[in-house]
């Protein structure tokens, strides 16, 4: 029967949680809330914060997708697409793109950030 650890990982002063990822290999924890423009990565064996990635302003995270081996997560995010537009080169600009972070949660760091189409 597996064992089930209480760990407290949450500000409960925070809305709710938006949407949640956990990489059962790292022991890693992703979580956005409704009201911070932030993806909070957590260790769950530290039961502490360790690191925190801003989202541009304007926009939320839609879609958590952590890589097989949990050290690479796409981050599709959801918002004002005019203040998008107006960051991209004109030739890449598209009513229909919404910005994706690729983040490397081992070196806590954003790799980059492209348009993706909505699905």
């Amino acid at each position: 029967m597996p064992r089930f650890e209480i760990v407290k990982l949450f500000d409960l002063q925070h809305r709710g949680v938006a949407h949640m990822a956990f990489c059962k290999q790292t022991r890693t924890l992703l979580a956005s809330f409704d009201s911070a423009p932030v993806l909070n990565q957590y260790s769950v064996s530290e039961s502490r914060l360790v690191h925190s990635y801003p989202v541009d302003p304007g926009f939320i995270v839609d879609e958590l997708h952590p890589s097989r081996d949990c050290r690479l997560v796409v981050v599709n995010l959801y918002g004002d697409r005019s203040w998008w537009a107006k960051r991209r080169p004109a030739r890449k600009r598209s009513q229909t793109d919404y910005p994706c972070i690729l983040l490397d949660i081992l070196k806590r760091q954003m790799i980059g950030l492209s348009g993706v189409p909505p699905r």
